[in-house]
């Protein structure tokens, strides 16, 4: 009977272990930088001789799995591949005493050299136990900057959302980003849950760049989204992760990318039964008010958040067999669904056509008027234009009459336009000028589950395999992805169905005591396919529209509406979204990262080596930001073109809109889905050389191709050619000097070669200078590569799928748009069309070289105090925008004739496409896009970490300055010189001088020891809670480069006038110190600007440091655990998030007012804009949060 059982339970183990081999296999076509890491020492006698052929066992506490090795001829021993958790190393020797190190904490990646081992002669009956106290190993065998989130700071440090990574907020070099707005607030929003991180939304590590250099993993699956280099794949759920390490500076080769690598690593089941049951939930009813929000008189927003969830681990059992006896097979799985009913960010505010305006009453008497226009309307009224005459000519040629447009006057497009603009619900005189106000109240509901199996096949031979999958629908009221103020609603807003699923697996076989493999594959997936709700409201049957545009598209959705000058004072909103729907009525957005990697370590005497591949296939398929519904403006008027020497259009662009006065136009001919991938395929060789018992040298060498981005199609990437354009251009090609594989098959379907190889040299040291670990010297240098995202290279593969635009070269009727291909050689050819294309020859992709020299002492009270210079330098960023723009007016060029025609100069009416260079694109863009820009980043860094005892806590201060290239999406800011690069280098927008962040748990203990009831109220309470504090950025490089300088009152001051060009940003003089005499909440000093005389500019990075408003932040939470019955306990939990209820001072969200100049007398200019420079609004409320967490 025994045998036959035994032959059972082998049997049902085969299956086992085939099923997860299988499923390892099935979701593995790939794989990423691994968690594993290495524990080392050196066994010696009493004497200090070293002891060879010593028995090693290593542990791990939760779940009993061990492995075993023995000490080589020097003494020495590691153990590769370790995973997260907390072990026990047993050394034992005939002879000797046993000897044992308990409590050992691996985090993800943690090379672990333990202190002296020393045999003490004796009976193996006596054993000499040595124990670690959490955070008090000094780091003495690496020269790398890394910081740790372990279970006890996740679960119990005030955390808003459910995403572990808005933690990453508290490490050291970590500040805030706004994510390139103007308000005083972090760009990543922790209250909402969903398939998101904070990883390049919110946060910067060490100065880097914004949207690239920060890679994501959790249990080795790469979740980073590719699309932008940010947010995430998959979710980070605070209850179903075990700890999280960034590591920032100088780690090893085996790490795939960086320069900053923040891994998570999930929970696992033990040799135990655990679990939990949870509910987090927060209301409105308890929060404060905004007080932006309050101010412009809105109401509360009715919120809710609930957060229900419930975990288990432990031993795989099957009822009345003895399957698993030995518990070598254990599984965890957690569940979590999130219920949410969340405000936006903040509030729209804008000015929308009153009735009276929209039936063409521009008079007091129509309806909202008096309200809109209280001061009545009047001829170019600049402050306000929504409130200006009707100065100007209907269609029919006649002047308009008492501010009244007829009805029959109306145009059919314009007034089914109209129809897009909500009608106003707000009074002016109590919201700061705005007839219209929304708070939105969205919801955005899901769920996720996590599982993970481990499988201890035998002492040399481990497994383990994880599975996380999302799902939520998520509601997009205004626009995909940022709102473009003004704004209104998108009429029935729009929704996706998001799914994402991750899988990892893990292989580790130790073939001897010195030779040991680790097998890595993981797959990441993300879709969200976007809709509209109700494609009726935006239907252009339904609303009356009738006009085809340039290229007759027959796309049913209503053009999108652009504000000509982004300011509420033109009377009518953005409504901004692209129709990116067509043709089958859903926005593809697709991710797909497989990954493989193998790691072998041998230990040679002192050196563990290791030695490894990798192989990434990255995919990314989405649908172009088009706007093949055709985008118009409507600005102020009456303009005179050649067409209409009368005159056409009015003062008032609300006006024109009724009269169809478009000033601007634009369309695409099609949305195209880009289907893109890029392969990585490296290699790596790593020493970690313990010298001798204080010294330890890391000597690591990577070697990576990284592919560049392919269409998977096989059309192929638009390429520029230089050379070629002449000749195509007399040819008569349409894009000419572009090339693509189905063009010209000699030309790569990346449109690139890429290089066989790129080599990124990585050293690092560490000296303890007593041997005891108390005091250590550490640091290192390292090269670090990553990987442009996808929104680097869309634009240039949607060219050679042949999408186009055209833009309307002046004013025009709508009506005379539908003309504009009839009257062209009726071929997509003749309309002249602007153009994307990558620089053939840029074979580099971006690096960052990283360095420091850290100082690292053991402290009195288990605490580690470390004093650090980090610093960083990055190359061959990527140029956009205007810095890939090859077909730019240089300065001055419209002060000269027309090259073309030699018409005298006319800079406002001149034929802006014969001054460029590549005339053949008219007055479109030519972007080339390639790398060049550059940055810099150092550091003053203290740290002070105590993990033990009663009071826990982590202080970090940083001291930085970071410089570079302005106007990226990696580095933030504008252009303000396309021609001069180095001219745009400065402070960056994701500079903050100082930055304080602090951690703490404390134990309150037993204060009360009276009545028990009292007693078992008041006692055993713990206070945690997270502070921030950080200096302000610099306003320049995060808002605009001349502070939108321009003319206020009708005075005409931009750079098309003064410095013949529109593409070069026209900047103020300096006549005085902008950061003197500075008024409350002012931070620029507008009176230390002026006006430039023509032809000449001002700086375009100002000499000074505009700091803007401090950045403060402080959560606290309160918590009891209350024993239920023995192994069981209930967690009452009370958090505050900004409990102090300090708003912000900010500026706002639209942008500080500009700086203006009128000319009060013809060559006299005077400071227009009196409240320049003023934060003038405050952001901020309190939320509190209820949670209750049942363990067992």
């Amino acid at each position: 009977m025994l045998s036959c059982e035994f032959k059972l339970v082998n049997r049902q183990r085969r299956v086992a272990i085939l099923l997860l081999l299988a499923a390892l296999w099935l979701f593995s076509p790939a794989v990423l930088a691994q968690s594993a890491g290495t524990i080392a020492g050196t066994v010696r006698d009493s004497t200090g001789a070293v002891v060879p052929g010593a028995d090693i066992t290593l542990t791990n506490q939760a779940t009993q799995a061990e492995f075993r090795t023995v000490s080589n001829d020097e003494g020495y021993f590691a153990f590769a591949a370790v995973l997260t958790g907390t072990y026990t190393v047993r050394v034992e020797m005939a002879g000797f005493k046993p000897w044992a190190f308990t409590g050992i904490t691996m985090n993800p990646g943690d090379r672990r050299n333990l202190p002296e081992i020393k045999l003490q002669v004796g009976d193996v009956s006596s054993e000499v136990i040595v124990s670690a106290v959490v955070g008090e190993i000094t780091p003495v065998d690496t020269g790398e900057r890394s910081s740790v989130l372990n279970s006890k700071q996740i679960g119990n440090l005030s955390l808003m959302g459910r995403d572990a990574t808005e933690l990453i907020k508290i490490m050291p070099g970590m500040s805030v980003f706004t994510g390139g707005g103007i308000g005083n607030q972090a760009g990543y929003d922790p209250s909402v849950v969903g398939i998101s991180s904070a990883v390049g939304n919110g946060y910067v590590a060490n100065g880097t760049s914004n949207r690239g250099g920060m890679d994501l993993i959790q249990d080795g699956a790469h979740i980073i989204d590719p699309g932008c280099n940010c947010s995430a794949t998959a979710s980070v759920n605070a209850d179903m992760v075990e700890e999280v390490k960034v590591q920032t500076s100088n780690y090893g080769a085996d790490s795939v990318k960086g320069p900053v690598v923040i891994t998570a690593v999930g929970k696992s089941g033990g040799s135990e039964y655990h679990g939990q049951a949870y509910l987090h939930t927060r209301d409105s009813k308890f929060n404060s008010m905004d007080w932006f929000l309050k101010k412009q008189g809105g109401e509360k927003p009715k919120d809710r958040y609930l957060y229900p969830g419930i975990n288990f681990g432990g031993p795989v059992r099957l009822p009345w067999l003895n399957f698993n006896s030995d518990k070598k097979l254990l599984f965890w799985a957690g569940y979590e669904y999130y219920y949410q009913k969340l405000p936006a960010g903040s509030p729209i505010t804008s000015n929308v056509p009153t009735v009276g305006m929209r039936s063409g009453d521009f008079t007091m008497a129509g309806e909202g008027n008096a309200a809109a226009c209280p001061g009545g309307f009047s001829d170019s009224n600049w402050g306000k234009p929504m409130c200006g005459n009707l100065n100007g000519n209907l269609p029919n040629g006649k002047p308009i009459v008492g501010n009244i447009i007829p009805a029959n006057m109306i145009d059919p497009g314009g007034a089914a336009i109209m129809k897009l603009f909500p009608l106003p619900n707000a009074d002016p005189s109590k919201t700061g000028g705005f007839n219209y106000f929304k708070q939105f109240v969205t919801n955005q509901n899901g769920n996720i589950f996590r599982t993970r199996v481990d499988y201890d096949l035998s002492d040399n031979t481990k497994l383990y395999v994880s599975y996380q999958r999302q799902g939520q629908t998520s509601e997009v009221p205004v626009q995909l992805w940022w709102i473009a103020n003004p704004a209104a609603p998108y009429p029935g807003g729009m929704s996706s169905g998001d799914r994402s699923h991750s899988i990892s697996g893990n292989f580790v076989h130790v073939f001897s005591p010195t030779l040991t493999n680790e097998f890595i594959a993981t797959w990441a997936y993300l879709d969200s396919p976007l809709s509209p709700n109700d494609p009726s409201l935006v239907s252009r049957s339904n609303l009356g529209y009738p006009y085809a545009g340039v290229y007759g598209n027959e796309v049913q959705y209503m053009p999108a509406v652009m504000n000509a000058w982004w300011s509420a004072s033109l009377g009518y909103p953005h409504v901004y979204q692209p129709d990116m729907f067509e043709p089958n009525g859903v926005n593809t957005l697709t991710k797909k990262i497989p990954t493989f990697q193998n790691n072998l370590t041998k230990v040679l005497s002192t050196h563990t080596m290791k030695f490894g591949v990798y192989v990434e296939q990255t995919g990314n398929y989405q649908g172009s930001w088009g706007y093949p519904n055709g985008q118009v403006s409507f600005g102020t008027g009456p303009w005179t073109t050649a067409a209409h020497s009368e005159g056409l259009g009015t003062f008032n662009p609300v006006g024109n809109i009724l009269l169809g006065v478009a000033s601007g136009y634009s369309e695409a001919n099609y949305n195209s889905i880009a289907y893109m991938a890029f392969k990585t395929i490296g290699g790596y060789l790593q020493d970690s050389w313990k010298v001798n018992n204080r010294l330890t040298l890391d000597l690591g060498l990577r070697f990576d191709h990284f592919g560049p981005w392919y269409d998977t199609k096989g059309v192929g990437m638009a390429a520029w050619f230089p050379d070629r354009y002449a000749k195509d251009v007399a040819d008569g090609k349409e894009m000419p000097g572009i090339y693509w594989h189905a063009r010209d098959a000699s030309v790569p379907v990346g449109g690139i070669e890429a290089k066989l190889a790129l080599v990124s040299p990585r050293l690092g040291f560490a000296w303890d200078i007593s041997g005891q670990g108390t005091t250590v010297i550490r640091g290192g240098w390292g090269t670090y590569r990553w990987h442009d995202s996808w929104n680097a290279y869309g634009d240039a593969l949607y060219t050679s799928l042949g999408s186009r635009s055209y833009s309307i070269p002046n004013t025009m009727y709508l009506s005379e748009i539908d003309q504009i291909k009839s009257t062209s050689s009726g071929t997509l050819g003749g309309l002249v069309s602007g153009a994307n294309a990558v620089d053939p020859t840029d074979q580099t992709q971006p690096l960052t070289y990283t360095y420091n020299l850290t100082i690292s002492r053991r402290l009195p009270g288990k605490s580690l105090l470390e004093v650090a210079y980090v610093g960083n330098k990055s190359e061959n960023l990527y140029l956009e925008d205007k810095l890939a723009n090859i077909n730019l007016i240089p300065m001055g060029a419209l002060f000269q004739p027309d090259p073309v025609t030699g018409a005298a100069p006319n800079p406002e009416g001149a034929n802006l496409a014969n001054y460029r260079p590549y005339r053949a694109y008219g007055n479109n863009s030519v972007k080339v896009f390639k790398h060049g820009a550059y940055s810099n980043y150092n550091a003053l860094q203290l740290s002070w970490n105590k993990q033990s005892g009663r009071l826990n806590y982590t202080l970090n201060y940083t001291w930085s300055k970071t410089l570079g290239i302005g106007g990226t999406a990696q580095l933030g800011g504008t252009v303000g010189n396309p021609f001069d690069l180095r001219s745009n280098y400065g402070v960056l927008s994701q500079d903050r001088s100082h930055v304080f962040n602090t951690s703490y748990m404390f134990e309150v203990g037993n204060l009360y020891h009276g009545n028990p009831v009292l007693a078992g109220v008041t006692n055993g309470w713990t206070i945690a809670g997270i502070s921030t504090w950080q200096s302000g950025p610099n306003i320049q490089s995060l808002w605009n480069a001349n502070f939108g300088f321009g003319g206020g009152g009708g005075a005409t001051l931009n750079s098309t006038t003064h410095l013949g060009t529109p593409d070069i940003t026209l900047q103020p003089i300096l006549v005085g110190d902008p950061t003197s005499g500075l008024k409350e909440h002012q931070f620029i000093n507008g009176a230390a600007f002026s006006v430039p005389a023509v032809g000449q500019n001002g700086p375009y990075r100002l000499p000074y440091y505009l700091h803007g408003p401090a950045y403060f932040n402080s959560d606290l939470s309160l918590y009891k655990s209350f024993k239920v019955a023995e192994g069981h306990s209930l967690q009452l939990r009370f958090s505050g998030f900004n409990f102090l209820n300090h708003p912000l001072v900010s500026f706002n969200q639209n942008g500080m007012t500009n700086l203006t100049f009128s000319q009060p007398t013809p060559g006299q200019w005077a400071l227009a804009a009196p409240d320049f420079g003023y934060a003038n609004i405050k952001l901020g409320r309190r939320v509190l949060e209820l949670a209750l967490k049942y363990s067992f």
